[in-house]
């Protein structure tokens, strides 16, 4: 006798698995192995379901982001007049990777998971191939270039205020080139090292195969992945991830002091030489450093505070024998959310783009609402909207 019917999709929503509980009645020896069974696969669908949650929150960071950034660069480009030259083009072009970035991570689907001393990078895409598991490393290496433009952002306001002759150089026919193409070669470098040091083998797929199976119920040699295990058997260091570790700490670790050195040296000559500029055009310095500020908290925050935890964990957990299984991957959906808060801050603090944001709303309202006094047959008179630099 037939009790019950169960279907069970996969991440992809391909495959699927039925199965039928019958009653105790009909199978009675059997009974415990349906239980269990039947126990079996209901924890499987829920791990399913858990991991349909990234992915819907990394379509909304999607739509999100590309909203606010392409607004971003219509008012940049059509309306305000205050930003122009190489700062304008760093904006345009920081705008444009937010938005590649969490398009990108929907095609790509990165996950990751960290067990005991091995970090697991892997694509919940069940498509597999090559061209998807580069595609992971390029996913990565695109954080990295919008770190790197963050960092030239900061170098030129730092020389716009302390070398105004370094800065005009920027303006040269070269030397934007230069500086627009210069993110992604760290970023291409990042791609590189993940991409040829951290590739899987035996040992690693052995290392991990049962925590995957036992939290995704995938079967890992059909995911692409990267695997970073520093420590091989007997301790033996295993030189092509540590030297992915040693890279990765360095390229994102010159950026941030250089992100750090000019930042400092910004906010100490502003403070200093306050009373030497005009109110207006100190007010837009101060705009610009702050939304500059708030542009690297973001990356900071939601992306490489968190990676470089879990990157350098293998080396804690071999150190110090920590036994630990956790879904690092959860914080790869929060990492698509940085776009949208440095977009949006962006528009807020420069006072330019709040106030065309302001009037276009207002412009809007009003219309709106003399409409409707109108159909209502009433008259009303409409002023000038008050706006306060």
């Amino acid at each position: 006798m037939c009790t019950g019917l169960e279907v069970i999709f996969d991440v992809s929503g391909k495959q699927q698995i039925l199965f039928v509980t019958f009653s105790s009645n009909f199978f009675p020896t059997s009974n415990s192995k349906l239980i269990h069974q039947s126990h079996f696969l209901l924890q499987k669908k829920k791990k399913m379901m858990s991991l349909e949650i990234p992915l819907k929150i990394a379509s909304v960071a999607f739509a999100l982001s590309l909203l606010s950034n392409s607004l971003l660069i219509y008012i940049t480009v059509r309306c305000v007049k205050k930003v122009t030259g190489s700062y304008r083009r760093m904006i345009i072009q920081f705008s444009i990777l937010a938005v590649i970035f969490p398009g990108l991570q929907i095609v790509v689907k990165p996950f990751s998971h960290n067990f005991k001393e091995c970090m697991m990078f892997f694509s919940l895409n069940t498509s597999g191939g090559p061209g998807l598991q580069f595609s992971i490393s390029v996913w990565v290496g695109l954080s990295t270039s919008i770190i790197s433009l963050i960092a030239v952002q900061f170098v030129y306001r730092y020389l716009s205020f302390l070398d105004v002759e370094k800065a005009r150089k920027f303006e040269n026919l070269n030397t934007p080139l230069f500086w627009i193409l210069y993110p992604f070669v760290p970023g291409s470098l990042y791609t590189a090292s993940l991409y040829f040091l951290c590739q899987p083998d035996s040992y690693s797929d052995d290392y991990m195969i049962n925590t995957i199976q036992e939290n995704y119920s995938l079967n890992i040699t059909n995911q692409s992945r990267f695997t970073i295990l520093p420590f091989g058997v007997d301790g033996n260091l295993r030189w092509l991830n540590c030297s992915f570790i040693i890279s990765a700490t360095l390229l994102i670790f010159v950026h941030y002091v250089i992100i750090i050195f000019c930042g400092v040296k910004i906010y100490r000559y502003i403070k200093k030489e306050l009373g030497k500029f005009s109110a207006k055009n100190m007010q837009l310095q101060q705009q610009f450093f702050c939304a500059l500020v708030i542009q690297s908290l973001g990356p900071t925050v939601l992306l490489v505070f968190k990676v470089s935890i879990f990157l350098l964990f293998p080396l804690l957990a071999h150190f110090w024998n920590i036994d630990l299984s956790y879904q690092t991957g959860w914080f790869c959906s929060v990492a698509g959310l940085f776009p949208i808060v440095d977009s949006v801050a962006f528009m807020i603090i420069v006072s330019e783009y709040r106030l065309w944001i302001i009037k276009k709303f207002s412009s809007v309202f009003v219309t709106n609402h003399s409409s409707v006094s109108h159909s209502n047959g009433g008259v009303e008179i409409v002023g000038h909207v008050p706006v306060v630099l």
